[in-house]
């Protein structure tokens, strides 16, 4: 089944994210919004550190539209787990699947609300949003659902995330980062992002079709076999998808 995305469209979509840095540096020039106050002392680090998103977002762009070209070149239209050894950043999982809904409902559950997650993925047991530095940019915190039946102990994530909509798709970027209030915990071990996230492509031809693509590349730290843990990472993303397709058949069904 065709998707009806036109990824012919998607590279004029992307460049203007570059611009994003450059704004930002403007913007943090100017008198403090109303609406975020400034920060004590000890977060102002955890600021300085969510300012590398905007770097983040132009490697993500770039990122992407590769790896898109990759799944394209080898047939992969009808969904699945990729995988792509990326320079200094090592292995990055790649999830595409075409799901029966509108990019809206799925920019709504994935994207918009991450800390409602935990009520159908159980993938993560915990989702908390830290600090909203502006409307589209947060640092969240995150707790993975141990797996592997068990062998793959639970992992913690602090994260940055930015947000963005565009005429053709929804995206949201994100990478690791540090928070005065989540400091590591013996309860977990800390878990690191590189570069990822999450592409929800609109289709061109039909509104209650899209395609969405997790870009997952991340690093779970302790002393497991790095084969146990990619069979573990490719297992995940295969059952939040199945979380996923189930939560939105409980919204169709309402409908």
């Amino acid at each position: 089944m065709q998707s009806g995305v036109d990824y012919s469209e998607l590279g004029g979509s992307f460049p203007a994210i570059a611009s994003l840095n450059a704004s930002y540096s403007q913007a943090s020039l100017s008198l403090p919004s109303p609406y975020y106050p400034p920060l004590p002392p000890g977060e102002r680090k955890a600021f300085s550190d969510v300012r590398r998103t905007f770097c983040l977002f132009v490697t993500f762009d770039l990122l992407f539209i590769t790896l898109l070209w990759i799944i394209e070149l080898n047939g992969g239209r009808g969904g699945g787990v990729y995988t792509l050894e990326i320079p200094c950043h090592g292995k990055t999982f790649i999830l595409k699947a075409l799901l029966q809904c509108s990019a809206e409902l799925v920019y709504q559950e994935v994207i918009l609300q991450p800390e409602k997650m935990v009520q159908w993925n159980r993938t993560v047991s915990v989702c908390q949003i830290l600090q909203r530095v502006d409307d589209n940019t947060m640092v969240s915190y995150d707790v993975s659902a141990g797996a592997a039946g068990g062998v793959v102990s639970p992992r913690d994530f602090v994260n940055v995330r930015r947000v963005e909509r565009k005429r053709d798709c929804y995206i949201s970027a994100g990478m690791a980062t540090n928070h005065s209030s989540k400091p590591p915990h013996s309860r977990y071990v800390r878990g690191e992002n590189g570069p990822g996230g999450f592409v929800v492509l609109k289709s061109s031809s039909n509104p209650s079709v899209c395609t969405f693509i997790w870009v997952l590349n991340t690093d779970l730290k302790g002393r497991l076999p790095r084969y146990l843990i990619h069979q573990s990472l490719a297992a995940t993303m295969f059952e939040f998808m199945s979380h996923l397709r189930q939560r939105i058949n409980v919204h169709v069904s309402y409908r």
